[in-house]
């Protein structure tokens, strides 16, 4: 299957993150609340963007890639709480998932764990780097394109589908169209909305236990 989005520039107010600027910290700080101990090696290591002024002003921005590694689109998650949560551009966040999913830095080695928030598969991602576990996000989609997409990530790996407490039928709708890899569906622990909810011992432990079902279900 080929990309069929056009690559697309950051906008102009986009910053890199590890720049000098002071008001950089404002969003390290928001990463580090949402639990990263390192937050500036996370936004580094996964090409996030910072905004101030403009249309994404007080927005981290997350890229999603083609297969060359070119900037298709982007969302935007708002730190400010009087904003809206996320704004997809260039085009709708159906339409830019309708292939994509967004894919946090690192080869899954070990496992695949389709999450289905931005940060949480990056919180996946940090957290289970060293264990080769690497996290993508299908933003509440379950179609076909990100599917064959979530295989083609896994390359032979185990996969596991986690969804918010409040949607498990989503991970269940992705595990039939990848029924063929026999995916672990995960549920969230008891107390828990979301993997972006967990300190990291307790991620770590979410982890761990997704890792021994999988070892059982192969």
């Amino acid at each position: 299957m080929a990309d069929h989005l056009p690559t697309v520039e950051w906008p102009a107010e986009a910053c890199e993150f590890g720049s000098m600027d002071l008001t950089e910290l404002v969003f390290r700080d928001y990463l580090r609340s949402r639990g990263f101990s390192d937050p500036l090696a996370v936004a580094r290591a996964n090409r996030l963007r910072w905004c101030v002024g403009g249309r994404w002003t007080h927005r981290v921005l997350f890229g999603y890639y083609d297969r060359d590694g070119q900037l298709v689109g982007w969302l935007g998650r708002g730190i400010d709480p009087l904003q809206a949560r996320w704004v997809a551009e260039p085009i709708g966040i159906q339409a830019l998932h309708q292939d994509h999913v967004w894919e946090a830095h690192g080869k899954p080695t070990r496992a695949l764990v389709v999450c289905e928030g931005l940060v949480d598969a990056l919180r996946v991602s940090a957290q289970g780097a060293a264990r080769g576990v690497v996290g993508v996000a299908t933003c509440g989609q379950q179609t076909d394109g990100q599917a064959r997409r979530i295989e083609e990530l896994a390359a032979g790996a185990p996969i596991a589908i986690t969804s918010d407490a409040d949607a498990p039928g989503a991970a269940v709708a992705l595990a039939r169209k990848l029924a063929h890899l026999n995916p672990v569906v995960g549920t969230m622990p008891k107390g828990f909305d979301d993997i972006a909810e967990m300190n990291e011992r307790e991620l770590d432990l979410y982890l761990m236990a997704m890792l021994r079902e999988m070892e059982v279900a192969a």
